[in-house]
């Protein structure tokens, strides 16, 4: 044995004799080396404090009685009380332990005051969310919240302030900023939701596009890019309408752009356990942290399991033990714009009903946080002004036309905290007639939820304010000094769109049309095209009565391109004299469709359907010198593909953007197809290679998850006016992507030069219910739990989300957690 310890010995000491001879190497390792190691223990090791509490005992004068609190694996809480308040409080807990950064930007977003930690930089989106009185809405809802609701309100908030508290280091955002969190209050859980409402129903910059294209090309052409409309009027050509837009925040935009969900629910005689399955999706923005997160929440009557949202005290989708649900954005139009007519020798006063009448005038003052250069605490002051319709918006072009302005409305201004029981309130249902009871005062944002139980029962309903119009469809701004435009009240809530328990037997919610047939109501022109409704009810029809929870995540995941075939004909038709690159045509004929990661086939058409939608539109862009309504429509739609435009162009060879109106010709589309080809052929080379064995479409295709405000500029949505940030690599996170524009694993690209073929966009959460069992949920979040780099749950779902993997909830260890203990004094 003291043989082979001798043998084991030398041969490790003959590295450290080596080094001994090289003095030079030993200094290198001495004085630079064991410092930079030393430093970066040290800062995980002072950042440790900054990560939550997962043991111990804490003290709280805010609950009644005993708390257990444990984390699983994957960083996921569970949450078991005596009294609902209480686990409540332990979610706020969770939350502020977490996501506090996150939840600190996404209410300082929404009430205007980013500027104040962020600086001068985040000037305009603070503007912009003061002028549409985000914070007094918020206010509003919070003034209607009272009883039970309000009691679980301020556990959450006490929770919240108490997670903060035991934090012995703050998020590593705090200092990298020089700031620290304010305590957190009730008004900023309803800013949280306000912000949810904001980014799920911000339809009004469909009738700015939509009349900024109408005013440069007629309703014709645009129908051809656009939801299709009737005919209509533009009530003033001349206003800036895309100007306008360029003053939306970006975030909202990029988001609005690609706002989807797909959501299905199935009846227990098409899956092999005789059960109902419920399968949910939604598509939001990418980021770091994840917009959900998970949590299991067990109180005296409660028992919910699913995606919360950091800030708010409720499972948002999820299920509970009788009943599962999930939700999709409706595209319902809850949002309207006002052409106003204000008095051309008093700004204060606008026209309505044929009499002048003062605007309501509220002041606000942002404060900007001092730079280095500047030894004082700066601020911004202006007005907003009101009228019956609303705030005037176009106030954000600042000094502009004196005789006219647009106003906005917005159905959640309406909201008395209806919304906030209703999610409250949804947790505790038991069947379907108590799931629609506890929708009963839901104003916004109007969404489509799927709904399954225990019972076998599936159903879908549409709840919200959403508007009657008196005249108009919504389309585009419409006249405001008249209250023959205006909205006459709501549709009542026997008249939702509502579907329970169909002869089908299948329930498909992916944005598409909802509308009853005769139904007496206009929702919206703005719906999504059929694409992946059609293909799920097609994957579903294929399974019937033999449907598994591996079956639902297949759909999930499934990445077949749309119009393929259309796609294959058309390059399979076009004379080889026009291919550069040897095997390119029977990639194509081989592919299966598929945009997978790995795909020869999939990279090539993507590539194609992109420029064939960028050749098609700009042209009309430069030939308007990138100037006006039309060209600043333009240049928004160019950034991002719409199917709508190219599954015209591909069936229709006359569509009229078609035309190049650089030349004398007319174009068809079959010809700027050709002209797509050959400008992909040359750019798949520089950007790949000349030999096509070497292509990928996950080399060109990465989905983003951005953190804000630390990404890199061209990553980030919000603050892109800020300098570059030398945190990106800590911060952001991306990886290979499979998918594309209107796969059912949606993956939209930029085709922006600096971001071509990017994903910013994308599924922010999958669930799977299966309600044979009365405590399954199969669940997946695109990064992870934690907020916190130095966290190990920051980005550790990462890969599997990619992959399609499905994480269950699972049956919570107690013994080893946190344990809250009622205290006399905090």
């Amino acid at each position: 044995m003291n043989k082979y310890i001798r043998k084991i010995s030398d041969i490790l000491a003959r590295p450290l004799i080596g080094l001994i001879r090289h003095p030079f190497v030993v200094r290198f390792l001495l004085l630079v080396v064991a410092p930079v190691a030393i430093s970066i223990l040290g800062i995980f090791t002072w950042f440790s404090g900054s990560l939550p509490i997962t043991s111990g005992k804490v003290l709280s004068a805010a609950i009644r009685d005993v708390v257990l609190l444990t984390y699983d694996e994957n960083g996921v809480p569970y949450i078991k009380a005596k009294y609902d308040d209480d686990a409540y409080f332990a979610l706020g807990y969770v939350h502020a332990q977490n996501r506090l950064w996150q939840m600190d930007m996404n209410r300082r977003f929404v009430a205007g005051t980013l500027s104040a930690v962020l600086g001068k930089e985040s000037l305009p989106s603070d503007i912009f969310m003061r002028t549409i009185g985000a914070k007094e809405s918020a206010s509003k809802s919070l003034a209607g919240i009272q009883g039970k609701e309000r009691i679980v309100l301020n556990s959450y908030v006490a929770g919240v302030n108490k997670g903060i508290a035991d934090l012995s280091r703050l998020p590593p955002e705090y200092y990298i900023k020089g700031v620290k969190p304010e305590p957190w209050t009730a008004l900023d859980t309803l800013l949280v939701m306000k912000g949810m409402q904001l980014q799920l129903s911000f339809n009004f910059q469909e009738e700015l596009l939509r009349s900024a294209l109408i005013s440069e090309y007629g309703l014709s052409k645009t129908n051809h890019i656009m939801a299709h409309v009737s005919e209509l009027v533009l009530h003033d050509a001349d206003l800036d309408y895309a100007q306008l837009l360029e003053k939306v925040p970006s975030i909202l935009k990029d988001q609005y752009k690609s706002l989807g969900s797909n959501g299905w629910a199935v009846s227990g005689r098409h899956t092999k356990s005789k059960a109902p399955l419920l399968v949910n999706d939604p598509h939001l923005a990418n980021t770091i942290p994840s917009t959900f997160y998970m949590a299991s929440i067990k109180g005296g009557g409660l028992n919910v399991k699913g995606a919360t949202i950091p800030g708010l005290p409720f499972v948002v989708i999820g299920r509970n033990k009788f009943v599962a649900w999930g939700a999709t954005a409706s595209k319902v139009d809850t949002q309207d714009l006002f052409i106003e007519k204000i008095n051309p020798v008093n700004d204060l006063q606008y026209m309505y009903d044929g009499s002048y009448r003062n605007v309501d005038v509220v002041k606000h003052s942002v404060e900007i946080k001092k730079d280095f250069l500047v030894d004082r605490q700066q601020s911004y002051d202006f007005v907003v002004r009101r009228t019956e319709n609303g705030p005037i918006i176009s106030d954000l072009l600042g000094a502009g036309r004196k005789d006219a302005s647009y106003s906005f409305r917005w159905s959640a201004y309406s909201d008395d905290g209806g919304t906030f029981k209703s999610y409250l309130n949804i947790g505790y249902s038991r069947d379907w007639n108590s799931f629609n009871d506890a929708l009963v005062g839901y104003v916004s944002p109007v969404m489509v939820f799927i709904y399954a139980d225990v019972q076998g029962n599936i159903g879908r309903v549409a709840p919200g304010a959403i508007p009657i119009r008196v005249k108009g469809s919504g389309s585009v701004p419409v006249p405001g000094w008249s209250s023959q435009w205006g909205w006459s009240g709501w549709v009542p809530r026997e008249d939702w769109p509502k579907v329970f328990n169909p002869k089908s037997g299948i329930i498909v919610a992916a944005n598409n049309n909802i509308s009853p047939e005769s139904y007496s109501y206009h929702l919206t022109n703005d719906w999504a095209e059929s694409i992946r409704h059609d293909r799920i009810y097609q994957l579903l029809s294929d399974s019937l009565g033999r449907m598994k929870n591996s079956d639902m995540k297949s759909i999930q995941m499934d990445v077949q391109a749309p119009y393929y075939l259309s796609f294959k004909e058309k390059l399979l038709s076009i004379s080889d004299k026009h291919i550069k690159i040897n095997g390119l045509k029977k990639a194509v004929s081989g592919w299966d469709g598929q945009l997978s990661v790995g795909s020869k086939g999939g990279a090539f058409y993507s590539v194609v359907i992109g420029n064939f939608y960028n050749e098609m539109l700009i042209d009309d862009y430069g030939v308007l010198d990138r100037k006006g309504n039309g060209a600043a429509a333009l240049g928004v739609i160019l950034k991002q593909n719409t199917m709508r435009l190219v599954a015209n162009a591909l069936h229709n060879p006359d569509n009229p953007w078609c035309d190049d109106l650089y030349t004398k010709i007319i174009e068809s589309c079959d010809d700027i197809f050709l002209r797509a080809v050959n400008i992909s052929q040359v750019e798949l080379i520089k950007r790949l290679s000349s030999n096509i064995e070497d292509w990928a479409w996950g080399d060109l295709h990465k989905s983003h998850y951005p953190h804000y405000p630390l990404s890199k500029k061209k990553h980030r949505s919000m603050l892109q006016s800020a300098g570059e940030s030398f945190w990106s690599p800590a911060f952001h996170r991306s990886r290979a992507s499979s998918g594309g524009v209107e796969t059912l694993n949606v993956a939209p690209y930029s085709l922006e030069e600096l971001n071509k073929y990017q994903q910013y966009v994308g599924p922010v959460y999958r669930q799977i219910a299966d309600m044979s069992k009365s405590v399954s949920l199969g669940y997946a979040l695109p990064t992870g739990q934690s907020g916190n780099i130095f966290s190990r749950h920051y980005d550790d779902m990462m890969d599997d989300f990619g992959d399609g993997h499905i994480y269950t909830f699972g049956v919570p260890q107690f013994q080893s957690g946190v344990t809250f203990m009622p205290a006399i004094g905090d």
